[in-house]
């Protein structure tokens, strides 16, 4: 698997790293958002039986049911930087265990990814690309993520375990989803070599503990 651990903190930076002058959070938002919801107009999910998902644009004249009109796809509100942001998510599985709070250490799993499109005679299309991945889960506190991890995390909840005789662990029951998020929640205006500023997200991410 791949680890890029500095990826989804939010505090941390590194040489590639360049800060441009931020624009202003409403404005960007309204743009993001327009993003994220044509995206979910636009393309269908696929997923595997250990919620990894693909995405898939729909073709003209296709029939698959866009994510926009599933019934696992919700969303919550939440007022920041003065703000009211729109965050969608799909419920792949909500979990049995308990429910986390946006300060509590978390043990996940992840695929994080970017999607942009191009326009050529009329005809629009997306491309997404995978900037971090960690198959095996890790320990992180959600105080020290991008902050639409501390508000989409706690709308799932934690699975069971089970110690096997060859001393590792099983997980049943856990969380799975996918939040989409809009850059003011994600890195807004820092850029690294795999993610230009004010770039939506998407996140994949199994939530274990």
């Amino acid at each position: 698997s791949v680890v890029v651990i500095s990826s989804i903190f939010s505090c941390q930076q590194n040489d590639s790293t360049t800060i441009t002058p931020p624009r202003p959070y409403d404005e960007v938002y309204l743009e993001d958002l327009a993003k994220i919801e044509d995206f979910l107009a636009t393309h269908y999910v696929t997923v595997d039986a250990d919620y990894n998902t693909t995405f898939t644009q729909i073709p003209t004249g296709g029939t698959q049911t866009p994510i926009s009109q599933m019934s696992n796809l919700e969303h919550i509100e939440r007022d920041i930087h003065e703000i009211t942001y729109k965050i969608y998510y799909l419920k792949l599985r909500e979990g049995s265990g308990e429910i986390t709070t946006p300060v509590d250490s978390t043990f996940v799993s992840y695929k994080g990814s970017t999607f942009t499109n191009t326009t050529t005679n009329n005809v629009v299309t997306y491309s997404q690309n995978v900037f971090d991945q960690s198959q095996t889960p890790i320990w992180f506190s959600l105080e020290d993520v991008i902050r639409g991890w501390g508000e989409v995390i706690p709308q799932f909840k934690t699975g069971s375990h089970l110690a096997n005789p060859d001393g590792t662990v099983s997980f049943q029951n856990y969380g799975a989803g996918v939040m989409f998020l809009p850059s003011g929640l994600g890195y807004f205006n820092s850029a690294t070599s795999s993610i230009a500023s004010y770039t939506p997200l998407i996140f994949n991410f199994i939530f274990l503990g």
